[in-house]
């Protein structure tokens, strides 16, 4: 339930654009983070069944959406992290009415298909883990940052620090964990592990629950969504975005959705 509420919420922000455009047939340009993929391509779905307008979506790390739009790049929707989207907004390269957030997308721990997997059950159990690995990898998008916020908080930065591996996104992870060898583990977020968990990687798990609640909640990954400012088209009204109460919570525990296909993975 908590993944059709999402596709949902996200579906009526399509439809609010798309009505604020005033047009019909229209294609909406949509800049989203990778992390809500595979939500935002259902809504898209959903979106295009219900309308027959299509919603191009094209995906990149948050700070380097907030790049392509701060250099002028324009798009009907932008779907990325708060402090991105703050910066656009204080900038005035997207309008403030109508933000709203879309969910939060919890961090995992990945590693190798066939490796062992690392206990994970608490605090201290992740740091055994993080210093018995040979490498350790995560990326330097909005879920890498988190990532080197919590090593920091649970005391394990300094020493680990020369078997850091950041790569340039959640995919770059993957793919360094799939050609690895040895004790590697890595982190994403946990969308894009499953994304990518055909392709010879394996969710451990999400973070221990109290390394979540220990560390700072505004540097979680989340998603917001705003319209991009643009003169030849009026904008959506507030009231046809989805309110936060629509919208899915993808916290430090997986939803319903993760967990029942962790049950069906065994």
């Amino acid at each position: 339930m908590q993944k059709l509420n999402a596709a949902t919420g996200v579906t009526a922000a399509f439809a609010g654009l798309a009505l604020g455009a005033g047009a019909s047939a229209a294609e909406l340009k949509i800049l989203s983070a990778g992390a809500v993929q595979p939500g935002l391509n259902a809504a898209a779905k959903i979106f295009f069944d219900k309308t027959g307008d299509l919603a191009k979506i094209a995906y990149d790390p948050a700070t380097v959406l907030g790049k392509r739009v701060a250099g002028g790049e324009v798009a009907d929707i932008i779907v990325s992290s708060p402090a991105v989207i703050a910066e656009l907004t204080k900038t005035a390269k997207v309008l403030p009415e109508g933000q709203v957030p879309l969910g939060k997308v919890g961090v995992g721990v990945v590693v190798r298909e066939g490796a062992p997997a690392p206990d994970i059950a608490n605090t201290q159990a992740l740091k055994k883990a993080l210093l018995d690995a040979e490498a350790v990898v995560y990326n330097t998008a909005s879920s890498g940052a988190y990532v080197e916020d919590l090593l920091k908080n649970i005391g394990v930065f300094d020493e680990i620090q020369g078997k850091l591996v950041r790569l340039f996104d959640g995919n770059a992870v993957m793919r360094r964990l799939v050609e690895g060898k040895g004790k590697e583990l890595g982190f994403g977020g946990i969308t894009d592990i499953l994304l990518n968990r055909d392709k010879g990687v394996r969710l451990v798990g999400p973070l221990p629950a109290e390394t979540c609640a220990d560390a700072d909640p505004k540097t979680v990954p989340a998603t917001k969504v705003a319209s991009r400012a643009r003169t030849q088209r009026r904008t959506a009204k507030p009231g046809r975005l989805p309110r936060p109460r629509a919208s899915a919570r993808l916290a430090c525990e997986p939803s319903a959705h993760f967990q029942s296909r962790l049950r069906s993975d065994g």
